[in-house]
This record gives structure tokens, C-alpha cells and sequence, in this order.
């Protein structure tokens, strides 16, 4: 089942998490294009945590996530912002 993560509008910054297993996560994302009202860009996005290309720590600095502290989902939420979605 998925979690808001976002704004409690899913249309001004919504973002939708579910896990999969330990370590993947499945996030519907919605972002509104800027400068243009009534449009948005839409996106499902496969996070693995285990994948080894990641610079956790670079994750954790750019959410201020501390380590040790069960905060899987938001890792992956910071991972869709910090490498963009086309990664």
C-alpha cells in the first residue's frame, strides 16, 4: 500500500511511496511544470537501496537523514531528487 510522502495535495508536490522489499521502494511522483499552471509532469520510479552506484552518504547530507535512524523510504524520495528522475 502506498504512503504520502508529499504535500497532502498530490498535485502541488505529491509523492507516493511503497515498499517492496527491505531495501526497493516503488514512488509515484507528481511535479507541476513551472511557469505553466494546470500542468504536471507524472512519474513511477524503481528505487533499489542495495543498488552499489548510490553515495548513501551524499543521500543522507542532501535529506538530513541520519544513519542508523529507519529512514529507507525518504533515502529513496532523496535519491529521485539528488540523481533526477532520468536516473
Amino acid at each position: 500500500m502506498f504512503k504520502n510522502y508529499g504535500d497532502w495535495d498530490f498535485f502541488e508536490d505529491g509523492i507516493l511511496v511503497e515498499q517492496q522489499s527491505p531495501s526497493q521502494f516503488t514512488l509515484l511522483r507528481c511535479n507541476p511544470v513551472q511557469d505553466q499552471e494546470d500542468r504536471y509532469e507524472f512519474a513511477r520510479l524503481d528505487v533499489d537501496l542495495d543498488d552499489d552506484w548510490m553515495d548513501k552518504q551524499a543521500l543522507r547530507d542532501y535529506a538530513g537523514l541520519e544513519p542508523g535512524v529507519d529512514n529507507d523510504a525518504e533515502m529513496a524520495i532523496a535519491a529521485t531528487e539528488y540523481y533526477s528522475w532520468e536516473n
